[in-house]
């Protein structure tokens, strides 16, 4: 969940157990030692046997597919001996549903309300599959389980610790790497106090309830 959506945790940790902004420093030496592993399960301790990691991203998209190519240079920087490699897919093959099949690929969201049931429950559940949102095919149950626990409870407090675990969950199983985030500039009146806007550019109900204007 975005840093300015309500229940946005803080204390969620990568793959390496860091926190928050620690997260965007690079740590090759933990990274290196978590792939080891991988290879040693999975591929007989030989990282180029590992199956190829392809990165999909659409033509029609310049900006993004030079992002994604200097991800992918530094990704074989750090890992020469894995397949690492960008393949194009067209467009219309995302109205067809097909974008499940496809391994690892680029995406962003312009959520509808600021609130982690838009960000969690309608991307990453597996019920969510029908509306074609969870375009991944992403199946965790017990990340359906929290998710449709918080969706029905009306206590905030309450339903957002239910969503920063379901959000802990996807974390682990590497369901997405978020890595950027838009900033949004905006000017208030100095009479104006405790207002703000979330990165979806909407007020969020909790600081309606408690802005004010001074005199």
């Amino acid at each position: 969940m975005p840093e300015g959506i309500p229940g946005y945790n803080p204390n969620l940790t990568d793959a390496a157990g860091r926190r928050d902004k620690d997260t965007l420093t690079p740590n090759l030496a933990t990274a290196h030692n978590l792939t080891d592993a991988y290879a040693l399960e999975k591929c007989s301790g030989d990282l180029s046997k590992c199956p190829p990691v392809v990165f999909t991203i659409q033509p029609n998209r310049p900006n993004t597919a030079l992002g994604i190519q200097a991800m992918q240079q530094q990704w074989q920087a750090a890992f020469p001996r894995w397949p690492i490699t960008v393949a194009s897919i067209e467009p219309c093959l995302a109205c067809r549903g097909l974008l499940r099949y496809v391994p690892f690929r680029n995406a962003s969201w312009g959520a509808d309300y600021p609130d982690p049931q838009d960000f969690l429950s309608l991307l990453w559940t597996t019920s969510s599959d029908l509306n074609a949102h969870n375009q991944s095919g992403v199946s965790i149950p017990e990340v359906d389980r929290l998710c449709a626990q918080a969706d029905a409870m009306m206590d905030q407090a309450a339903r957002l610790s239910l969503y920063q675990q379901a959000e802990q969950l996807l974390v682990n199983q590497g369901a997405a790497i978020p890595y950027a985030q838009l900033l949004t500039t905006y000017v208030v009146r100095s009479r104006v106090v405790g207002w703000s806007i979330a990165p979806t550019y909407v007020t969020p109900l909790s600081v309606w309830q408690s802005a004010y204007i001074k005199r």
